[in-house]
């Protein structure tokens, strides 16, 4: 009798032992398949955001194919003037900046380039030259915004504010952490599209064959024809005051090789010829 209820229960015991283990290897499979979706959400989310920003760019590139068609093969007229109160001159830390909008380059020129020269110009002229049609087709609404400007009453002194410039974001276009950190005073949540914040706005890029300084910083224009780009994921262009907003104009080796690090993760309409990465040019123009 004492022989077979021991013989009975020890079935029973393995069982639970059993399960005990089968728990144990159950949540440590649990733990790591949430390792890997943790690891690997991100950059699912910007795989799709990267696919996006190329399907917007791609559109800008087919709608300047069209300008250049209906205008002998020219690209659009460059002039740094017409960049004046779009959201580029806003990239700087103070709005009042215009230390990244217009430089004379290369030092000692008379002529001005332009160190981010923002898609809303190109959107300006191919409106004018296609119609809004081609703008409203070719682009998903929901990347297209009019950022604020602000003019001054030389009288008063007061300020107006106003919808400025109609301008294309990238998929990361949400307003950059990094500048509520420094202190500027952002919103945690971004107000309405028609008063979108420039400052850390990520948005398209467009290079001119005629722009020689945005073409050292990120890349020589081939074949005549214009290009555009997005800051991809890390949301960096590649100029040093975008890393050194406690010292925009400070520049030394360390924030330009961190500069040009920032270009890897660009997304361009096509690939463009080298930048420059001299240690002169890096020192005094990225």
């Amino acid at each position: 009798m004492t022989h077979a209820r021991a013989h009975n229960q020890s079935p029973r015991r393995a069982a639970r032992a059993f399960t005990v283990i089968e728990l144990v290897v159950v949540l440590g499979v649990v733990a790591v398949l949430i390792g890997l979706i943790i690891g690997v959400g991100p950059r699912v989310v910007d795989n799709q955001r990267a696919q996006a920003t190329r399907t917007l760019i791609g559109a800008l590139d087919r709608m300047l194919d069209e300008y250049m068609q209906d205008n002998a093969g020219r690209p659009p007229r460059y002039d740094s003037v017409q960049y004046e109160l779009v959201p580029g001159r806003f990239l700087a830390d103070s709005p009042n900046s215009d230390e990244n909008l217009r430089e004379q380059y290369p030092s000692g020129s008379s002529r001005f380039h332009i160190r981010h020269p923002d898609a809303a110009i190109f959107l300006r002229q191919a409106q004018a030259s296609l119609g809004a049609g081609a703008i409203t087709r070719d682009l998903p609404e929901r990347y297209l915004v009019r950022t604020n400007t602000f003019s001054t009453d030389a009288g008063t002194g007061s300020q107006e504010e106003g919808l400025g410039a109609l301008t294309v974001l990238d998929a990361w276009g949400a307003v950059d952490p990094g500048w509520q950190e420094s202190g500027l005073g952002l919103p945690s949540d971004p107000p309405p599209r028609s008063a979108w914040p420039v400052y850390g706005a990520t948005f398209i890029h467009y290079v001119h064959p005629e722009n020689e300084l945005a073409q050292e910083l990120y890349g020589r224009c081939l074949n005549n024809r214009p290009y555009f780009f997005s800051a991809g994921p890390d949301r960096r262009f590649g100029v040093t005051h975008q890393l050194n907003r406690a010292n925009p104009g400070v520049r030394n080796a360390s924030l330009r090789d961190d500069a040009l690090k920032a270009l890897d993760d660009n997304i361009y309409s096509y690939e463009p010829g080298p930048v420059n990465r001299s240690e002169g040019f890096g020192n005094n123009f990225r």
